[in-house]
Order: C-alpha cells, then sequence, then structure tokens
C-alpha cells in the first residue's frame, strides 16, 4: 500500500447550505483514503468543538490525523465560500487559524521520510511555522514524489513562496487561471509556452493544468495530453480540483500513462462537482474504475 502525506490546512467550508468540511490537502487525503491509499494529514486544529468534529469525520473516511495536532490558542479554520457563480466558487478565509501553527514535530519528520509521496500548495505557508515545517518534511523526504497543487488564494499568492514551490515539486498541478497569474507572479511569458518554462526552469516531470468543464492537460517529456472532462450538472465545485489532484496523484504512483490519468482525474473531479461538499461519498462504479 502506498503511503502518502498531505500537508496543509483543515478547516470548514461555510457553504450556503451549512457547513462542509474542507480545506485542500485535507480533500486529497480523504479522497486517497477511499482509493485505499495509507493517507496521512498533517495539520492542526483548535481545541474547539469545529477541531473535534473535523478529527472524527476524518478518522470515520480512514485518514491518518495523528499527525494533525491541536492549537489551545488558534481556532480551527473556517472558509466563508460564495456559490453564487457556477463552477467558480469565491473564498474568505479566516485568519490567523491553527493550521497557520503546523510544526517540524520529531513525527513529521518521520513520515515524510518514510512517504512515497508528500503532497502541499501554497496556502498552507502563509505563516512561517508551517512554511518551515513544510520545508523541513520535503527535506526529509529526497526519494518522494512531491507533488505541488498550487493553490493560489489571494491575498496569500506570494510570488517567493511560489518559487520554493515549484523548485521543490517533481510534479505541478494548477488551473487555467492559476497558470495566467503564475506568469504575472514570476513575470514568466503567458500562453501556451508557458508550461514548457515552468518544466525546464524548475526540473519539474509533468505538469497537469485544469479547465473545469473545458478538460484537463498534462505537459511532460512526452509533450502534450488532452481529455475532456465528463459532463455533470455541476452542484458546486468546492473540492473538484483536490479530487482531480486525488486520482493524478494515485495514477502517478501506480506508473500509468499521462491519458489514463487525465481520464480518471476528471472523471473524479466532474463527480465531485455534481455533489454538494468537497468530500461526498463515492458510489460504488466510481470506486471500481479508478
Amino acid at each position: 500500500m502506498a503511503s502518502v502525506l498531505c500537508f496543509g490546512e483543515l478547516l470548514w467550508d461555510r457553504l450556503p447550505g451549512g457547513p462542509r468540511l474542507g480545506g485542500a490537502p485535507a480533500n486529497v487525503a480523504h479522497h486517497l483514503a477511499q482509493l485505499g491509499v495509507e493517507a496521512r494529514l498533517a495539520s492542526c486544529v483548535g481545541e474547539d468543538e469545529d477541531g473535534e468534529r473535523a478529527l472524527a469525520q476524518l478518522r470515520e473516511a480512514g485518514v491518518d490525523v495523528t499527525l494533525v495536532a491541536r492549537s489551545p490558542r488558534l481556532p480551527t479554520g473556517r472558509v466563508i465560500v460564495a456559490t453564487d457563480t457556477p463552477g467558480a466558487p469565491r473564498y474568505h478565509i479566516e485568519a490567523p487559524a491553527a493550521w497557520d501553527a503546523i510544526l517540524a514535530t520529531a513525527a513529521l519528520l518521520e513520515a515524510a521520510a518514510g512517504a512515497d509521496a508528500i503532497v502541499y500548495g501554497t496556502l498552507a505557508q502563509r505563516a512561517a511555522p508551517s512554511r518551515e515545517a513544510l520545508a523541513a518534511a520535503l527535506d526529509a523526504a529526497p526519494g518522494a514524489l512531491r507533488l505541488c497543487d498550487l493553490n493560489l488564494r489571494p491575498p496569500f499568492a506570494d510570488p517567493d513562496v511560489v518559487r520554493a514551490s515549484l523548485a521543490r515539486a517533481t510534479v505541478l498541478k494548477l488551473n487555467e487561471d492559476e497558470l495566467a497569474a503564475l506568469s504575472r507572479l514570476l513575470d514568466l511569458p503567458a500562453g501556451d509556452a508557458l508550461p514548457g518554462h515552468l518544466r525546464e526552469g524548475f526540473a519539474l516531470r509533468r505538469i497537469y493544468v485544469t479547465r473545469g468543464s473545458g478538460g484537463a492537460s498534462a505537459f511532460d517529456g512526452e509533450g502534450r495530453t488532452d481529455r475532456p472532462t465528463p459532463p455533470v450538472a455541476v452542484a458546486d465545485s468546492v473540492g473538484a480540483g483536490d479530487a482531480f489532484t486525488s486520482a493524478l496523484l494515485f495514477g502517478e504512483l501506480a506508473g500509468r500513462e499521462a491519458g489514463r490519468i487525465l481520464e480518471d482525474a476528471c472523471a473524479l473531479g466532474a463527480f465531485v462537482a455534481s455533489r454538494a461538499g468537497a468530500m461526498p461519498a463515492w458510489p460504488a462504479a466510481l470506486r471500481a474504475r479508478l
């Protein structure tokens, strides 16, 4: 069984229909656990009811939460999500939050050293303690697949953090809006040439770009591969990108080719977009496909 360390935010998405557990790394860990992966989440929640409920829900889903610390002074994270524009949720991320205080404990570094892959993004690095803990974890795992799911969330998109995150990654996943933002943040050429510049400049083995209902692409040494997104009625797209990340990581660890990885990732992302919240229960047919 593959072992994956998911590093970063664990929080509650406050949606119009009520609170749903979320945070990109937590969403990824949830879906990986459904795929039979040993998914471990490194995060921090408050010593509050929100934290208790978050840990209980992840445990029930099969996620290892032994690396989720409890903060006596910071609350469990919350995000106010507006879904008035279909396919384009807007986020107000409350700060500070407990996930700003993830620490480089001996247990975290040991888990990183034994992981087959580490998944991380830029949002969880908005505060120095968590940023430094992630750097230490990545240093402890030089042989692991290091997947950066960019997760740019203004006003926390810091160019230095982005550069450092890309420099440590072996695989990058981002959406089309983030790709355009990178050209501005890093002063790189925009358009179709940008994935090639990123691959060469940061020694990335493969880049995945998602386009919502427009499908997704993979860029690697073999060129470009495109696949469509299955048509669905969108309930809300919160967490759909994280579901895509989970399936692509599962495929990468299994050694699958880019086209198959894209097909599976688009299918899982579309399913999550068709349901409310980032962690819906999976139907048996979807589980069998992946």
